[in-house]
């Protein structure tokens, strides 16, 4: 059995991504004739709004939430520890999903390829060294015991992973490989880092990225198309929202607008106000400790 895991909670426009990102992936899980036992939970604080579609969850509270981030408020955090908690709640294998993706073809065939010497992660974004994730290169090679020369460490993308129930013994260390390195380098690559660090050395990673769409970086735009969409298809039934959500691919409906001057300006700003922010609650954090 394959457990399929989705994080949505804080906002409607979370709850809009996950809801289509699970609508295309039901349209391949519906068409397919491949025996592929599966089921879907969604962990949310809110979880009316995708029982209505007749999908599982498992209720966030925000005091969860909030220990679940840990000490250092780790946003990231949370993922690893919902894959814990599913993983060791069904004893199956887990694929993990991030909200902020759509399907453009029929993963079946590739998920069924999880076993205990392959995984799955979404793409491979490059070997770390000098000359790619630098800082975090220098981090590791003066302030850890991890041989990341040597044993070339790749840093792959975590907007989906896939992990055999006979791995599932290295979520604890990934959870500590990821405590133990924000603790001191507290960017938010670190958690995808470990992931990719434990499932590369143990076990053989496939790319994903060609069945799936991972639209981080255009969600605004993207929000605004899927948010249409779900308005106009609530008359329907499901296999036709799904059928329909498989057709739409809204990142080809997409116009950029150039951003001037100021607009770029103002982006700088926000970052690093965000960055700054992050850093004092950080102290914060330690001064109290």
């Amino acid at each position: 059995m394959f457990r399929i895991v989705y994080q949505s909670y804080g906002n409607n426009d979370v709850f809009k991504q996950t809801l289509f990102s699970i609508f295309t992936l039901q349209y391949y899980l519906s068409e397919t004739r491949i025996n592929f036992p599966h089921s879907i939970i969604v962990y949310t604080d809110k979880p009316e709004i995708f029982s209505k579609y007749n999908l599982e969850t498992s209720l966030l509270s925000q005091n969860l939430i909030q220990e679940w981030k840990g000490k250092y408020n780790f946003l990231h955090r949370v993922k690893i520890i919902i894959i814990e908690d599913a993983a060791r709640r069904y004893n199956d294998s887990i694929i993990y999903i991030d909200s902020d993706t759509y399907f453009i073809k029929s993963p079946i065939l590739l998920f069924k390829k999880i076993s205990s010497e392959i995984s799955l992660m979404l793409n491979n974004e490059g070997q770390i060294s000098k000359n790619n994730q630098k800082l975090l290169f220098n981090f590791l090679s003066n302030k850890t015991k991890l041989d990341i020369g040597n044993n070339k460490i790749f840093m792959w993308n975590a907007g989906l992973i896939g992990i055999d129930k006979s791995n599932i013994h290295l979520i604890n260390k990934i959870l500590e490989l990821n405590d133990n390195i924000y603790e001191k380098f507290y960017r938010h690559i670190v958690e995808q880092f470990s992931f990719s660090y434990y499932l590369q050395i143990n076990t053989n990673i496939y790319s994903c990225d060609d069945y799936l769409i991972h639209y981080c970086g255009d969600k605004e735009l993207v929000v605004e198309i899927i948010s249409r969409f779900l308005e106009i298809q609530k008359a329907f039934p499901m296999q036709n929202i799904y059928k329909n959500a498989n057709k739409l691919e809204p990142l080809k409906k997409i116009k950029k607008k150039e951003k001037n001057l100021f607009e770029r300006f103002v982006d700088v700003f926000i970052r690093l106000r965000k960055s700054i922010n992050k850093r004092i609650e950080r102290l914060k954090i330690k001064l109290q400790a």
